[in-house]
């Protein structure tokens, strides 16, 4: 267990890449906004952060994807973000039983994600909506990649 939910055991500017794998999501907003003050700190220059998200665009076109993927797509966003709530919860509680992982679920769209980054000078240069993919089944919608680079 790592003594800060913020925090990491690195020096300023020391690392060319962080890959934060739904984690954001756990976290109060105000640790949101500290984790990722303290993960750009942590870059070098030009380096990068991947991050992985239950999340989902605000707009698209929604007949590129797969059928439960659109009727997800035209849930209104409060509505998506009670559904990842959910998945959440069942995945980590009934299925995982893990008990210590926080349930704050503070789910953001993939714009939103690029708005708060950009507040800490990191420019998206890369953003996936992950569509369906039956090779591994394990890694569902909805899902977003997102780059950020500093």
């Amino acid at each position: 267990m790592q003594s800060s939910s913020t925090k990491i055991p690195f020096t300023e500017k020391s690392l060319d890449t962080i890959l934060l794998s739904m984690v954001l999501h756990h976290l109060e907003k105000k640790q949101q906004k500290e984790m990722i003050n303290n993960l750009v700190a942590y870059l070098k220059n030009r380096g990068r952060i991947i991050l992985i998200e239950d999340s989902f665009p605000e707009k698209t076109n929604i007949k590129e994807y797969d059928k439960i993927t659109q009727d997800f797509l035209k849930f209104k966003s409060r509505d998506k973000k009670r559904i990842l709530y959910f998945y959440d919860w069942f995945g980590n509680r009934l299925m995982r039983n893990r008990e210590n992982i926080p349930l704050f679920y503070n789910y953001k769209t993939m714009e939103e994600w690029k708005k708060i980054f950009e507040k800490y000078k990191m420019k998206q240069i890369k953003s996936e909506f992950i569509k369906e993919n039956k090779s591994h089944p394990d890694i569902f919608p909805p899902k977003a990649i997102l780059i950020f680079q500093k």
